[in-house]
């Protein structure tokens, strides 16, 4: 049993075992592809029995077997001709070239005469290899091109391999050959993962840079592919994109030392963005304990970046923003910032960890990991900003703000001799446990002004020069003392809040607090009395006109032009018609048909491996997906597997119950290879089986025909009956028969493995031990473990005979290949092959009723590919569902928290109607990346929704000029930066990292654009007023309608 659930469809399961040869004294393994992952040596039980056989003709060696992972050279001339006397004379160069350099000898396939193989391609029609077929075949100066194009295009004993070179898009007839795509194969021998090693690096070292002269070739477009070479440049390809997360991070670097003019803030709140994700990496890996850490956690990093910065802004700017309101001390006004930001990051925060949460909810270990790093990434840097973040600030203020030489934090400056940093500071800014509550009860103007002055007079110095500070509040006047009136109450949103609405949270630079108690418009704005551009000093004055330029651009300018009567419908009429326009592309997006590409489409490895992949007609030497009918096989037990270690293959664990010899397990296997080969051509088709390209027949591997076939040709067994099914009386008489080979002194009633017999006799070549097509076939398939039955023939010491059949299986050669795998078209294919597998299983006896199908790794690349899909659905659907209730309980209104989500709607559909615009379809990584959408898109429209929910104005306008007041600065340097470091990604070449710097632009573009386009003005439009939506008022009244409404018995 295994610790973690498999799909039925497949198991986890290994059919490798090995193969002695005679001329080696250690096993070796013997070609073939393993049905599901890792061939392992450990996974072998002691017992299994290992077949020697040698072909007397053909010494078996491993550099006289072709290399999985040779080199190929494409030749493409687009619409011309690619097969003429120029161009075959370009690529014989091209050939001579390779197979001529330095230490290709060592590493190429050899011929039987120990000679390299000479490169597989269409001149070897024209050099004489085949003028043994056909004299037509020996034109070394291509003279009748043609001619010979078109002879062994037909001929039945070239065609095969010569369709291996032919491009599908070809017209050859007697007298017209026209040839868009052709390609040499460089054979290199051996199939071992030493072998391949060393053959990799020699194409590196040796080949690459002779290719990439041939690039830029005039005759054709000439590329080259190789799988191995490919992964290798992905790798180097791979870090070189990553440096551009340095590019990333510089920019954010420069962003918001210009946004906040000082190196001090800007390298620790960086610094403290990059700890986060060291942090959630200890968390993770420590506390959690996963072990899987991917490509995509790496991303992680970039999503920090943005969502850091923009937290990093709300609180600086709130903290800028506090500076225009008087404050008894340096807490209350800290209090003030810290309360107005802490709130807003916490539901932005909130919404973002639920979205990534909802990758944890996935399957896929690559997917599900993610999501709980990412999730806890974002917590753990909202954790830092409300916690570490106001430190530096408050640093910031105490020690560098008011000097010149110090607002940098460069080392070279410091505080006059006579004065340090605390001297420097005004008596309001001064913490002490005594004075904070006396302060807290300051409230009439006069105390407050009194603080004012205090403030304005007074003086910091550094190497003995001085300079006036620059007030942090407004300068009151007698006729507006009651405006500049402190209340702790009020601030904080107490029983006066509704009153002091306007005077405590519209800083009154900006607003005419008397008009916006009566509803009017709003004012023309004005500078503070006290802080006049002409009393400015110093960098940090600066900043504060910049900050006030900014604020009044989003709470004046840009207020009047969404509020507008005539320009808010005319900018809500084109947010609805880009919403159509990308809503009608994300409904034309469709399952992508093809396997993920490692670099970008334009890349010229993309390119090859569309080429190799799709681009030549089908033929016999291409490689196709196996799928497998096993019995005898469990799936793998994983207990003793990490949960997050993709790397633990598990325990193959065998079926005891199986037993293949019984007279009713015979005769089922009997029964499937019939129905197997006498399959309908439609039925054939819905299964995808593969036709021999000679024959036509399906391409299915199953023992009992060719075992049958095999015993009553063999002249030695002529008059014997060798029918399945064999039972005792049978194999005795076989035995006997043979009793030069078989000691039937075994037979007894104690022996019962009598299929093991001429099973054993038949993949022997009948003790021959020729290398046959039937051992080629299913040596395989059908693997032995020894009993204490078995012995040894004398004659013959390393065939064992009285064996037990330890597993079976049927192969079947399918017409599917990796490149082109889809759910949407292949999924049905399993299910039908499930279906199959399933009827003939309830045929069966008891002793077979553990079999199933496996498909190398196909069915799972399915499973695969709809996982991520369905995650990706769940992702955004869960996320928008979440962020609803979220979004309302935040700001305690119905008509702001729908509003809000149905601006993040909007946001996601655009997100999706860009994948068909750029030509994309739903593969792994458009699914991958969808699952960050609804997380990179709450945050703006968050901050103004709880921007608008913080305003104690009572009117829409003036609550919509709070949110664009305090919260569109902070929106609009947030979007700034993420803009600005996804923008690099765009130059990488890695087709991951590519479509994620895309995603992550797109999605925070258009949760700008939506957030301070659509969701402000419609809020300008049907925003709540007043109590409207209210929930704290909807639950008052719900409470009081339940306590006046009396039960039938209370009456």
């Amino acid at each position: 049993m295994s610790c973690y659930p498999s799909h039925p469809t497949f198991k986890h399961v290994t059919l490798t075992y090995f193969i002695e040869h005679e001329n080696s004294d250690t096993d070796s393994l013997l070609n073939f592809e393993c049905p599901v992952t890792c061939p392992h040596t450990d996974n072998l039980d002691e017992n299994t029995i290992a077949r020697k056989l040698y072909d007397n003709k053909t010494v078996l060696w491993p550099r006289s077997h072709l290399s999985i992972k040779s080199l190929q050279l494409l030749y493409n001339a687009g619409e011309g001709n690619v097969l003429t006397r120029p161009r075959f004379q370009a690529m014989q160069r091209i050939e001579d070239r390779l197979v001529h350099v330095q230490g290709y000898s060592d590493l190429c396939q050899m011929t039987r005469r120990r000679s390299c193989v000479p490169p597989l391609s269409m001149l070897r029609f024209f050099d004489g290899t085949y003028s043994a077929v056909d004299p037509v075949f020996d034109d070394p100066n291509f003279e009748n091109i043609d001619r010979v194009i078109y002879a062994a295009y037909t001929n039945n004993a070239t065609k095969g391999q010569f369709t291996n070179f032919l491009g599908k898009s070809h017209t050859i007839t007697p007298t017209r050959v026209h040839v868009t795509l052709t390609r040499t194969i460089i054979p290199f021998a051996g199939s071992s993962w030493s072998q391949i090693v060393a053959d990799t690096d020699f194409m590196l070292d040796k080949f690459q840079p002779l290719l990439v002269d041939f690039l830029e070739s005039e005759d054709f477009e000439f590329l080259y592919y190789s799988e191995t070479m490919m992964i290798a440049a992905a790798k180097n390809q791979g870090f070189q994109d990553m440096k551009l997360a340095i590019g990333s991070i510089l920019f954010i670097f420069a962003f918001i030392l210009f946004h906040t003019r000082s190196l001090w803030v800007t390298c620790l709140g960086v610094f403290s963005i990059v700890c986060s994700f060291a942090e959630t990496n200890l968390i993770y890996r420590v506390v959690i304990g996963f072990r899987y850490f991917g490509f995509f956690h790496v991303l992680a990093m970039f999503i920090n970046l943005g969502i850091g910065a923009d937290d990093l802004f709300v609180f600086w700017d709130a903290w800028q923003a506090s500076q225009l309101r008087p404050f008894p001390s340096l807490a209350h006004r800290l209090d003030d910032a810290y309360r107005k930001s802490a709130i807003s990051m916490l539901v932005t925060s909130l919404t973002t960890t639920l979205a990534f949460s909802a990758s944890a909810l996935s399957p896929l270990l690559a997917t599900m990991s993610f999501g709980v790093f990412s999730a806890i990434l974002v917590a753990i840097d909202y954790i830092s900003v409300i916690i570490f973040f106001p430190t530096i600030v408050i640093m910031h203020h105490l020690c560098f703000e008011n000097n010149r030489c110090l607002r940098c934090c460069l080392p070279c400056c410091g505080c006059n001799q006579n004065t340090n940093c605390k001297a420097s500071v005004t008596p309001n800014d001064q913490f002490t446990d005594g004075e904070d509550e006396d302060r807290n009860t300051v409230t009439d103007a006069t105390t407050t002004a009194g603080h004012a002055a205090a403030s304005r007079h007074s003086v910091s110095s550094c190497q003995g020069n001085t300079s006036v500070r620059t007030s942090h509040m407004n300068n009151p006047t007698s006729s507006d003392t009651t405006n500049t009136k402190y209340s702790s109450d009020t601030d904080r949103g107490g029983a006066d809040s509704q009153t002091k609405a306007d005077d405590t949270n519209f800083p009154i630079s900006f607003i005419d607090t008397q008009s916006s108690r009566k509803g009017s418009t709003v004012s023309e704005p004005r500078e503070l009395p006290g802080t006049t551009v002409g009393a400015a000093k110093g960098g940090e004055d600066v900043v504060r006109r910049e900050h006030r330029r900014l604020v009044v651009f989003f709470s004046d300018y840009y207020l009047r032009f969404v509020t507008h009567r005539v320009w808010r419908w005319v900018l809500l009429a084109v947010m609805m018609a880009v919403v159509v326009v990308f809503a009608v592309s994300a409904a034309r997006l469709t399952p992508d048909d093809k396997q993920v590409g490692l670099f970008k489409e334009s890349h010229r490895w993309s390119r090859a491996y569309r080429l190799t992949s799709g681009g030549f007609v089908p033929n016999e030497q291409e490689s196709s997906i196996q799928l497998w009918l096993v019995w005898g096989i469990r799936e793998r037990d994983m207990c003793a597997c990490h949960f997050s270690d993709y790397t633990c293959t598990g325990r193959q664990q065998y079926d005891d119950t199986f037993d293949p010899s019984t007279l009713a397990a015979q005769r089922s296997f009997v029964e499937l290879c019939d129905t197997l080969s006498n399959l309908t051509d439609q039925q054939v088709a819905d299964l995808n089986i593969r036709r021999d390209f000679h024959s036509g027949q399906p391409k299915i591997s199953c023992f009992t025909h060719n075992l049958h076939a095999f015993l009553r040709e063999d002249s030695v067994l002529t008059g014997l009956d060798t029918d399945m099914p064999w039972d005792g009386a049978k194999v005795s008489h076989f035995m006997t028969s043979l009793e030069s080979y078989y000691d039937t002194s075994i037979i007894n009633s104690s022996y019962r493995h009598y299929l093991d017999i001429p099973v054993n006799y038949w993949l022997w070549d009948g003790f021959r031990r020729k290398r046959t097509a039937d051992y080629a076939m299913f040596n395989d398939l059908l693997v032995e473990e020894r009993t204490e039955f078995t012995s040894r023939i004398p004659a013959m010491p390393s065939v064992k005979v009285g064996n037990r059949l330890k597993f079976i299986g049927v192969q079947v050669s399918l017409n599917l290949h990796y490149a082109t795998l889809s759910y949407k078209e292949h999924l049905p294919v399993l299910k039908r092959w499930e279906s199959l597998m399933q009827r003939q299983l309830s045929k069966m006896p008891r002793e077979l009723q553990s079999g199933f199908q496996v498909a190398q790794v196909a069915w799972e690349l399915l499973h695969v590919q709809k996982s991520l899909v369905d995650n990706a659905v769940m992702g955004i659907i869960l996320g928008v569902t979440l962020a609803l209730p979220i979004l309302v309980v935040s700001t305690c209104n119905v008509i702001n928290g729908v509003l809000a989500t149905l601006t993040i709607c909007c946001v996601t559909v655009c997100v999706i109607g860009v994948v068909p615009m750029a030509g994309w379809k739903l593969g792994v990584l458009v699914s991958l990346n969808m699952s960050l959408v609804v997380g990179l898109a709450v945050d703006y429209v968050v901050h103004l929704a709880e921007g608008y929910h913080m305003s104690q104005a009572r009117d829409r306008k003036s609550r919509l000029m709070h949110a664009l007041e305090t919260m569109g600065i902070s929106v609009f340097s947030g979007a700034c930066t993420t803009l600005g470091a996804s923008t690099f990604m765009l130059f990488a070449q890695i087709q991951f990292f590519y479509q994620f710097g895309i995603f992550m632009f797109c999605t925070i573009g258009f949760s700008l654009v939506f957030s301070l386009g659509l969701y402000v003005t419609v809020m300008g439009m049907v925003g709540p007023e007043g109590d409207t939506g209210d929930i704290r008022v909807l639950l008052r009244a719900c409470v009081e309608r339940c306590k006046h409404h009396k039960l039938p018995h209370q009456r």
